[in-house]
């Protein structure tokens, strides 16, 4: 009888992945909190060593409510933010002082994460918050191609412990429809497409999701894959960029757009990235540091200066593109939290609205090293929308910004 095995999916650059630990300059131990399985926790508590066991005293938290075997306990912060196992050069004590096996699963795993779309089928991907990933899999010249692969199936194999997220309520597995499939692989293709910019890809994922969730809303499934199909060809032969260049001139929608993609980063958490985005900005804000700052219409307009003279974007447009692509993978789009009531629109203003914040960030980056100006806007960006509500805070945005018609947002294009 032959052993089990699983099917595996996965970018091509993800079995090089390896964690450089100190020589990371913007590493993941800080920020937040980080949890702790059983085994670990008893494991790191029954060390006699005095400097260590007072770091577990100091640091290490049972977490007294609703606690699994997976989310035991929890390693708090110091004051300045970082791990409290952290060293001062940036390595990991517990690596030191016990070795990497004795690593928790949460500090193990990251920032590797597990996917299950299809029955029968891991889909494996790095978070683009890692910069490392970054460097790896996002600031290449090549287009990124997607593996498959068998694994054997054991309970002792780490990644059978990595909780998988489905598409499902609250991420459950959950089937796909029959389509779901060919839907994926047309989008990540549409994003591909070289021939035609990025902007012109953006704008046609977004009038391509529009137009299925109608289909769904009319009890038309049978027509979304003929659809897609159409877009794909339409987008070649050069209907989006005429619906661009024909998209009447709105300043107050363009602004009102761009400012939304502002509010997020200043309403974000703190990162070297959106330090450069205030230090550039701050004259043209509104508030101040003790009130908060915002975005208001002086600050939108000497940014769209900056925009428009930033040819970095245009240089590098590959990098944006694996960046899209990466995200696009690992979120399942346009399915991910489909149980949690996203629609395909929803998941392709939220794509347009990152590649917004790229820009800005980009365009206020005092970095002249290309390489290290996108990896600290992308590692921001991809931190922005991973932690916390981003698609709650977008439609708060939205509101807070006027911006009633959320397809107003295909300005960040023109």
């Amino acid at each position: 009888m032959e052993n089990p095995t699983v099917t595996l999916r996965y970018p091509d650059f993800y079995p090089a992945f390896r964690c450089i630990g100190p020589a990371c300059s913007d590493n993941c131990c800080h920020s937040w909190p980080i949890e702790i399985d059983k085994s670990h926790y008893l494991a790191y508590r029954g060390q006699k060593h005095p400097e260590f066991a007072a770091l577990c005293g100091k640091y290490l938290h049972r977490t007294k409510k609703d606690a699994t075997d997976r989310c035991y306990a929890r390693l708090s912060l110091k004051e300045d933010g970082r791990c409290g196992f952290q060293d001062e050069d940036g390595g990991c004590r517990i690596i030191r002082q016990l070795g990497e096996s004795w690593l928790s699963d949460t500090c193990n795993f990251y920032p590797r994460r597990k996917h299950v779309f299809s029955p029968g089928i891991w889909e494996l991907s790095l978070a683009m918050s890692c910069e490392e990933m970054v460097r790896l899999g996002v600031l290449r010249e090549e287009e990124i191609v997607f593996q498959t692969g068998k694994r054997p199936l054991s309970e002792s194999d780490p990644l059978h412990a990595l909780s998988a997220t489905g598409i499902g309520p609250k991420g459950a597995v959950t089937p796909p429809p029959a389509w779901g499939d060919t839907l994926r692989t047309v989008c990540i293709k549409l994003m591909q497409l070289h021939d035609v910019s990025l902007q012109e890809r953006l704008a046609a994922m977004l009038l391509l999701m529009r137009k299925l969730d109608a289909l769904l809303a009319a009890g038309r499934e049978d027509m979304i894959l003929g659809e897609t199909l159409r877009f794909l060809q339409g987008l070649e032969q050069g209907s989006i960029a005429r619906f661009l260049n024909a998209l009447d001139e709105n300043p107050q929608a363009r602004l009102a757009a761009l400012q939304l993609s502002m509010g997020h980063i200043l309403a974000g958490r703190a990162g070297a990235a959106s330090e450069d985005f205030l230090r550039t900005l701050s004259p043209h804000l509104e508030g101040d540091a003790s009130t908060g700052y915002r975005a208001g219409r002086a600050a939108a307009e000497a940014l769209t200066e900056r925009i428009r003279a930033d040819s970095r974007p245009q240089a590098h447009e590959m990098w944006l593109e694996n960046y899209l692509v990466n995200y696009m993978f690992s979120c399942m789009f346009p399915f991910g939290n489909r149980g949690g009531g996203y629609s395909f629109t929803d998941h392709a203003l939220l794509l347009l609205h990152q590649y917004g914040i790229l820009r800005c960030l980009l365009a206020t980056s005092p970095e002249t090293d290309a390489r290290k100006c996108f990896t600290k806007a992308m590692v921001h960006t991809a931190r922005l929308s991973q932690h916390g509500d981003f698609r709650g805070d977008f439609r708060k945005l939205l509101e807070t910004f006027g911006l009633r018609e959320p397809m107003a947002m295909l300005y960040l294009l023109k």
